[in-house]
């Protein structure tokens, strides 16, 4: 190896121990990668808020067509027959758009066991000697449109609630 080689390797190496010690760039590299994972981590958090709060609110929206129809009944006041209240009981329980009482209300007769409402003629007596109860079920639904992380947490779409209540 000849000086002049000897040379340009020393400095072929001072260069590269200078290049290795900046840290100058560093710092815009880290932080672009952090940036990602911060805004990938932040808009996963508030997609998943948002998801919870929509199945609350559909929630809401069925319990509030039971609560309806347990206070008023199945028939809506100068519409007998029909349950045009409880329906909109429901879409208007919330502050959501589209939110609809679907499949449309609907009553049937039963007897409550350890595991539910079982079906019955209306006139049927009960296991516990009481006559069968007349039920409403309210149903709610509501679709929604939402990006990547509901179609990965396997979020239904359309989120759907069903209640269910004895009006008689």
């Amino acid at each position: 190896m000849t000086p002049r080689d000897r040379r340009r390797a020393t400095g072929l190496r001072a260069v590269l121990r200078r290049v290795l010690r900046c840290a100058g760039g560093n710092v815009a590299a880290e932080m672009g990668i952090v940036a990602i994972l911060l805004t990938t981590l932040i808009s996963g958090t508030l997609e998943f808020g948002m998801i919870i709060f929509q199945i609350m609110e559909v929630n809401n929206a069925a319990e509030s067509g039971a609560a309806y129809a347990a206070i008023n009944g199945f028939n809506c006041p100068g519409n007998p027959g029909t349950p045009q209240c409880i329906q909109t009981a429901v879409t208007s329980a919330t502050g959501l758009q589209n939110v609809a009482a679907t499949p449309t209300p609907s009553t049937f007769c039963g007897c409550p066991t350890t595991s539910g409402i079982a079906a019955a003629s209306c006139s049927a007596t009960c296991a516990n000697g009481d006559q069968a109860g007349i039920y409403v079920t309210v149903n709610a639904q509501y679709s929604f449109v939402f990006g990547q992380y509901a179609k990965l947490l396997g979020v239904p779409d359309p989120l759907t609630a069903a209640s269910t209540v004895r009006v008689q």
